[in-house]
C-alpha cells in the first residue's frame, strides 16, 4: 500500500472516531499530501530518508510547533501558536515525518489519566472484555490512544492488529 493511501486512511481515522486524541487534527487537504506523494517517489526508488519518511506522526501538545497552536491542553495557552519548532520536531520533519497534528494531554502535563484537559478526556479505544473502558494513561493519552486507533504511526510502523 502507497504511503499516501496510508496517511489518507490515518487522517480519516482521525476525524471518524470520537476518542479525543487530538486537539488539532491534520487538515484532510494541504501541502502534507505533496510531501507524502514526494515521499512515495523516494520510496520506490528505494532511497527514503529515513524509517519515518512519508509516514504521519502526531506530537504532543506540550511540544512546540510553528505551524499549529501549542495550548498544552490549557484554556490559557488556548490561541498561542509558538515562533519556532522544537528541536525534535524540526529533526522528524529533516528525516521526513509528517506532523498529523498534536495530541490531547492532561493539562499541563499534570495527570495520569489525560480527562483534565481543557479540550475533554482522551478515550482509550479499547475496552476490557466486560465492555469497561480503559483509562487512556497520562499524561499522553492522546499520543498513544491516537496510535491505538490507527490515527497516526510510531516509530515509522503502523501498530499491528
Amino acid at each position: 500500500m502507497s504511503l499516501l493511501r496510508e496517511a489518507e486512511k490515518c487522517v480519516a481515522n482521525q476525524y471518524a472516531h470520537g476518542f479525543n486524541a487530538f486537539i488539532t487534527p491534520l487538515a484532510r487537504a494541504g501541502p502534507w499530501l505533496d510531501r507524502i506523494k514526494e515521499a512515495d517517489v523516494r520510496k520506490e526508488e528505494g532511497k527514503p530518508k529515513s524509517s519515518v519518511d512519508g509516514r504521519l506522526i502526531s506530537i504532543k501538545d506540550n511540544i512546540c510547533t510553528r505551524d499549529l497552536p501549542t495550548t498544552c491542553a490549557s484554556g490559557i495557552l488556548d490561541k498561542f501558536t509558538s515562533p519556532f519548532n522544537a528541536t525534535v520536531v524540526d529533526q522528524l520533519e529533516a528525516a521526513g515525518a509528517i506532523v498529523a497534528g498534536k495530541t490531547n494531554l492532561d493539562e499541563f502535563g499534570m495527570g495520569s489519566h489525560s480527562v483534565n484537559s481543557h479540550f475533554g478526556p482522551v478515550k482509550n479505544p479499547r475496552q476490557d472484555s466486560s465492555g469497561e473502558d480503559f483509562s487512556a494513561g497520562g499524561s499522553s493519552g492522546g499520543s498513544a490512544a491516537s496510535v491505538a486507533a490507527d490515527q497516526c504511526y510510531a516509530n515509522g510502523h503502523r501498530r499491528l492488529g
